[in-house]
């Protein structure tokens, strides 16, 4: 019970937290996940803006930190499917591509790759261990072996 009093007191930020949002109180120096050295794993997809460096490093002067990112292969390329009319979640803006285009799919790859690295980087920067599991295969074999 004290985890979950501890959760609620720090704004409901645990365990439904987006990168973004790490810890609220985190950035003003505070922390809301433990008050003593610890251990702690933040578990995402690490989608949307990179803006979390500065709750990393504030957790960072007080805990270990891992990040596991969860990677979904299908996020990473486009299949040759054809025609696709596309809806952007966020703006709702409509955009229409063709997939069936080798260029469009390799540029599409490219982005996703480098985005994946921009994410890296910002982990390696905040001063978390990083770990990239997969929705394809054995995540926890991948896992176990990540941490020996």
């Amino acid at each position: 019970m004290a985890g979950r009093t501890r959760a609620s007191a720090c704004g409901g930020c645990w365990p439904r937290a987006s990168p973004s949002t790490v810890c609220p109180t985190a950035a003003s120096g505070r922390s809301c996940i433990a008050r003593q050295p610890g251990f702690i794993v933040i578990v995402s997809d690490f989608r949307g803006p990179l803006d979390w460096r500065r709750q990393l490093r504030s957790l960072r002067a007080r805990h270990q930190l891992l990040a596991v990112e969860i990677r979904d292969p299908r996020e990473e390329r486009l299949e040759p499917a054809g025609r696709l009319a596309l809806v952007d979640p966020e703006t709702g803006a409509l955009i229409e591509v063709d997939t069936s285009r080798r260029r469009l799919r390799e540029r599409f790859a490219e982005a996703a790759a480098e985005e994946r690295a921009g994410v890296a980087e910002e982990l390696r920067k905040g001063g978390a261990d990083h770990v990239v599991l997969s929705t394809q295969g054995d995540w926890l074999r991948a896992l176990g072996k990540a941490l020996q």
